[in-house]
């Protein structure tokens, strides 16, 4: 039985690149590659995740990016997964923030190119069970989420999970040691699974922590620390062991575009050629897998990121600062148009326009990045303080209209 291998690659800029220009920067220097070295190796499948944040920005600023990735979708080498439009942590979100988060991500998808998303990548793997509902009402049948959280079900859950405990570690080596066997690992991580809540499931795919995190600073097989015959060996070990079984790796496009440095781009067109002649490998996208090996196992997977918890991301006190203001604006903005709605206000086209624009930067503001980018932290935080500041002067100016329309009523 063949190994099936399922790559998913995770493109995002920020808002913040609407105003700097980055989207332009990455799109010359990585979100063109890929597509071209995918349509070298026709054998070679991935998942793609275009956040909607970056579809707006390729639209606005390289619209022959998206092209290429059109056409590798539509012939079925690519499929396009679905997330959340601003990249937040969607289970720290109201539902139906999280609700519209998805909602305006599919929206994009759907729009530009043409296809109805049926897998799901949440930003950060940010895991939570409230997800399976909103995620299955709309269409979604599977989830990506980390090794990390599947040991935390094991753990905690083993009755549920019907699994057999392990004494592997999730972290049993040094990445920067050639000598470790990264196949040593428990066959249950690759395995897909199935999670429901009441009546709504969502098929899981569990991504391979450590494979994954080699192709990613600071000691990817991008940058040669990792040879690509290394990652090679690693599948072989698997095979061995499994006898087939599912390996998924996913990463940030970024690193296999190259972030400006030519010899990553080299090693991964290297890495594909290597894989694309290992004849116990089949590379499948997931819709591929799920279509020919349904999950039947079911688990409950308690919330959780890839790097561990939610206080790895919100933990220090500019976090709980940031995440406390943001908050007092939603509120404020849910009060207003529920006074709005309540009077007859809320259909006015002054007022309209200015509960979207206050609804707009407030969903652009649960972006994690203003949280968690540790490129230029003081200046992402600044830009987020700033774009703070715009959402309350639009607040405070939707107050003044609609409060001061229904005391000229009165």
């Amino acid at each position: 039985m063949k190994l099936k291998l399922v790559c998913l690659w995770h493109l995002y800029q920020p808002s913040v690149g609407l105003e700097m220009g980055w989207a332009q920067e990455n799109a010359w220097e990585c979100y063109r590659i890929i597509p071209k070295i995918y349509a070298a190796h026709p054998r070679m499948k991935a998942a793609i995740n275009i956040q909607g944040v970056l579809i707006e920005q390729l639209l606005a600023y390289a619209p022959s990016v998206i092209e290429p990735y059109k056409a590798l979708i539509h012939n079925g080498q690519f499929e396009i997964v679905c997330s959340a439009y601003y990249h937040p942590l969607l289970p720290l979100l109201p539902p139906e923030d999280m609700a519209e988060q998805i909602d305006m991500d599919m929206a994009a998808i759907e729009d530009t190119f043409g296809v109805k998303p049926v897998g799901f990548r949440p930003p950060e793997l940010a895991w939570s069970s409230i997800l399976i509902p909103i995620l299955a009402e709309r269409g979604i049948q599977w989830s990506i989420i980390d090794s990390s959280t599947l040991k935390l079900a094991r753990k905690k859950m083993p009755a549920l999970t019907d699994l057999e405990e392990s004494s592997t570690e999730l972290l049993p080596y040094s990445l920067e040691d050639p000598s470790v066997d990264l196949a040593d690992r428990d066959e249950a991580f690759y395995q897909t699974y199935v999670s429901r809540v009441a009546e709504h499931r969502v098929n899981l795919l569990i991504r391979d922590h450590q494979l994954s995190r080699l192709f990613e600073e600071p000691s990817g097989c991008l940058t040669g620390v990792v040879k690509p015959k290394r990652l090679v060996a690693a599948l072989k070990n698997l095979h061995h062991r499994l006898r087939g079984g599912i390996v998924v790796i996913s990463a940030d496009g970024e690193y296999i575009g190259g972030q400006g440095d030519s010899s990553r781009v080299v090693h991964f067109e290297e890495i594909l050629s290597e894989m694309e002649a290992l004849d116990f490998v089949e590379s499948v996208t997931p819709a591929e897998l799920f279509d020919r090996v349904p999950a039947r196992k079911e688990i409950f997977v308690p919330a959780g990121t890839q790097m561990g918890n939610f206080d790895r991301w919100t933990a220090s006190a500019e976090d709980k600062i940031f995440i406390q203001q943001l908050n007092h604006l939603r509120r404020e903005l849910e009060h207003v148009g529920l006074y709005a709605r309540i009077t007859g206000k809320a259909d006015e086209s002054a007022i309209r326009d200015l509960l979207g624009r206050v609804r707009k930067l407030i969903l652009m503001l649960q972006s994690n990045s203003w949280l968690t980018w540790h490129y230029e932290p003081a200046q992402l935080r600044i830009r987020g303080y700033e774009y703070m500041l715009e959402t309350r002067s639009l607040l405070n100016s939707l107050k003044e209209l609609v409060y001061e329309r229904q005391a000229a009523l009165s």
